[in-house]
Order: structure tokens, then sequence, then C-alpha cells
């Protein structure tokens, strides 16, 4: 199980990054083809780094940072998005954690109502 969670984390962490760059390359008015020139990338390896279907390394995101003009660490989530993350899971355990609840409860009264199963 915490290795399926940490595959989601990791997943998280490159869709973010991958949405990150997209906004900015978008936002100065870039296409991919332009970014990925200024980068010294090839477009379709941008592309995939934008689909978030490759995990690219961190001399990759350097290039791409420099041909945004912005520093490498803009291209990561803040502290704030992964607090927001964390606030998010917990939330929806508690809301996982009451529908189990409720679904005792109902299961409880359904038998109640329908009395004991006659298995004869």
């Amino acid at each position: 199980m915490a290795e399926e969670e940490g595959g989601s984390e990791h997943e998280a962490l490159i869709r973010a990054v991958s949405d990150r760059i997209r906004e900015l390359r978008k936002i100065q008015g870039l296409t991919q083809g332009q970014l990925a020139a200024k980068a010294g990338l090839k477009q379709s390896y941008l592309f995939e780094v934008e689909a978030g279907k490759t995990n690219p390394t961190l001399r990759t995101l350097d290039r791409i940072a420099r041909a945004l003009e912005v520093s490498a660490r803009d291209l990561l989530p803040s502290s704030q998005d992964a607090g927001d993350l964390v606030h998010f899971r917990v939330t929806c355990d508690r809301i996982v954690a009451q529908f189990k609840d409720v679904t005792a409860q109902l299961q409880t009264a359904l038998e109640s109502i329908s009395g004991p199963d006659d298995k004869d």
C-alpha cells in the first residue's frame, strides 16, 4: 500500500510540474515548438513532459526553466500546494470513514427492520 501511495504521489508531482510548464509557456505566448527550441529539446519530448508522460531530469527542468526565464524552483509545486494536497487527502479519508459508518448503521437498521435471515 505504501508503495502504491508513493507511486501516486510521484505521479501527482510529475503532473503538477508538467501543468506548471504548460501554464508558464502559455502565459509567455510560446508554442511547444518555440519553447523546445529555446530549451534545446525536441518538440516531441516537450510534448511528453507537458502531458506528464515522462519524468524529466533535473537538468531538463533547468533547461526548460531557463528557456522560460524563471527559476527551476518555479516549476515545482509550492509548499502551499503540498499543504493543500495533504488537507485534501485528510478530508477525503474523513469522508470515506463517515461513509463506512453510515453504511454500517444502515445495514444494522435494515437487519432490524427485516429481522434475521431465515436460512431454512
